[in-house]
């Protein structure tokens, strides 16, 4: 993987973190808020979520394989491709994983 691919994923994941409950939080006051209460307050929150930054939004993070830097074809679960887990799976190095036949 190219280091810049894998420090940009690292700090979009970081910065997920860092502002996640307080997007969430502002999400959630801004929809309740255009139903409930007044049109004003879900402006605010609306406008609020607006100035957070851009990749702190969870849809901007993307899952890398760990071993190969593939984007495409990664399971979500080891943070590996498909070539590789299939390959340390028939290798037997992933625990709970072996080729079934019947």
């Amino acid at each position: 993987m190219h280091s810049r691919d894998s420090s940009r994923d690292r700090r979009y994941r970081k910065q997920v973190y860092r502002f996640g409950v307080k997007r969430r939080l502002l999400q959630y006051l801004a929809l309740t808020a255009s139903v409930a209460l007044d049109d004003n307050l879900a402006g605010e929150c609306a406008h609020l979520v607006d100035r957070l930054p851009r990749n702190s939004s969870r849809s901007r993070v993307r899952n890398y394989c760990i071993l190969t830097g593939r984007s495409r074809g990664t399971q979500r679960f080891f943070r590996m491709s498909r070539h590789m887990v299939k390959k340390y799976s028939l290798l037997g190095e992933l625990h709970g994983l072996r080729k079934s036949s019947w």
